[in-house]
């Protein structure tokens, strides 16, 4: 199960571009089909992997996305979750872990007893975001059309490595995708935002924030909250108007009782009675005098 934005949206970004995805982490074969994820084993441990693939070959390929490392302890559950796999279906699995770019030197292998369990590791941190983003932005200049490895690395682009800080690399790719054209255009600017609000500060994001209006995806919510303002602000004016309207009613009601009473309380009862303050009442007997 994903425990961070993170993680949510490299699933999130399987989700959208499926099998293009798995050519983008390297893997030659072609996805048979999407497997399930959950394992329930009668300890009453729920198991969840991060994502599955039956490959062409009737093989499994087991996708981890990673933002911590804690080393042997992952590459245990990781065995764990291939070993339930291979027990329930008896197909081998590979299993690859997608790291972050704050982590450069994962364990890829552990050893119990005479059995070695080994994953494949896809380090982040070794893609320069400054190079990659550049190179998009010359296709897009020339006329060129983005192919599926350049949208997965502008989704990407936040936890690769590289000079530029994270929310210069966050507005450069959010400024691509509003030139690029291509279906997945709100999808990608989604996760984009998604990291930002993972990545940035309060004033970064603020900036971020304007950039992120400008495209057709921050319109669109831009649009969607002046509208869901202006309902709130009717709801509210209404709720208002009505509490208004009954204030000045019971007020209204108040003087006419006084008026009545100006004759035959003293202005202190008739204050108790009607509510109304000593001050007001002596104003009313003042006018009818």
């Amino acid at each position: 199960m994903a425990r961070n934005k993170e993680d949510m949206i490299m699933k999130r970004a399987v989700d959208v571009f499926g099998q293009k995805a798995t050519k983008y982490f390297g893997q030659k074969k072609k996805v048979k089909q999407v497997a399930h994820t959950e394992e329930i084993i009668m300890t009453l441990e729920d198991k969840r992997l991060d994502y599955l693939f039956l490959m062409d070959d009737d093989t499994y390929t087991h996708y981890e996305f990673q933002t911590t490392d804690k080393g042997v302890d992952d590459l245990v559950r990781f065995n764990l979750y291939d070993t339930l796999i291979f027990r329930a279906t008896k197909k081998p699995v590979y299993t690859y872990v997608i790291y972050s770019n704050n982590i450069k030197n994962p364990k890829i292998e552990y050893t119990n007893g005479n059995n070695t369990y080994k994953i494949i590791p896809i380090c982040m941190a070794d893609k320069d975001a400054t190079k990659i983003l550049e190179s998009i932005e010359e296709k897009i200049n020339s006329g060129k059309n983005l192919d599926d490895g350049d949208l997965l690395d502008l989704v990407f682009c936040p936890i690769m490595g590289g000079k530029m800080t994270k929310q210069e690399r966050l507005s450069r790719a959010i400024q691509i995708t509003k030139k690029c054209g291509v279906e997945e255009q709100k999808d990608i600017q989604a996760m984009l935002y998604t990291f930002a609000l993972k990545f940035l500060n309060g004033e970064q994001l603020e900036q971020f924030k304007e950039v992120f209006k400008l495209t057709a995806l921050g319109e669109m919510l831009y649009n969607d909250g002046i509208k869901e303002g202006i309902k709130e602000g009717i709801k509210e004016g209404i709720k208002e108007g009505i509490k208004e309207g009954e204030l000045k009613g019971k007020v209204e009601k108040a003087i006419e009782i006084a008026k009545a009473l100006l004759d035959v309380l003293d202005d202190v009862t008739i204050s108790l009675k009607t509510g109304l303050s000593l001050e007001e009442v002596k104003a009313l007997r003042s006018e009818n005098n």
